[in-house]
């Protein structure tokens, strides 16, 4: 790249080469990841008499990703997504009447209250004790 470089040749792109020409049509594989795009690389590959390094490269080519799908723990009926849409408008209304989303953390499907106060750092004499704080429970009240 130097030489290109000096002789003023900036292009930093791939150019054509010789070589192996690809063994496959990308438009077939497209169309068996159309039909199921669940299937693995060795599928794949059987499927297309190949390698499945080769799929695996033609995939990269192509710009596909493998993406796990989302884990959900269960499917929610109507009456409960509008159940839970109707109390999020609600704390939603509330917050706008007073500040209390900060205290709320959400995990697990499970409501937490916490309160988390900081501690205020002082400029002391020596020998002074500085103020004490009870440390909060970390279970509620």
């Amino acid at each position: 790249w130097f030489k290109r470089f000096r002789s003023g040749d900036f292009d930093t792109e791939d150019k054509e080469r010789s070589g192996r020409p690809k063994t496959i049509e990308d438009a077939d594989l497209q169309a068996l990841l159309d039909e199921d795009d669940t299937q693995t690389q060795d599928q794949l590959a059987e499927a297309l008499n190949m390698t499945r390094q080769g799929i695996s490269k033609r995939l990269h080519a192509m710009g596909k990703i493998q993406e796990e799908g989302k884990w959900v723990l269960h499917e929610l009926t109507e009456r409960q997504m509008e159940n839970r849409r109707a109390t999020s408008e609600i704390l939603l209304l509330r917050h706008e009447r007073k500040s209390f989303l900060h205290r709320i953390v959400t995990g697990d499907e499970k409501w937490i209250y916490f309160e988390n106060p900081k501690r205020k750092k002082s400029c002391l004499s020596p020998g002074k004790a500085s103020t004490s704080m009870a440390r909060p429970n970390r279970f509620g009240k």
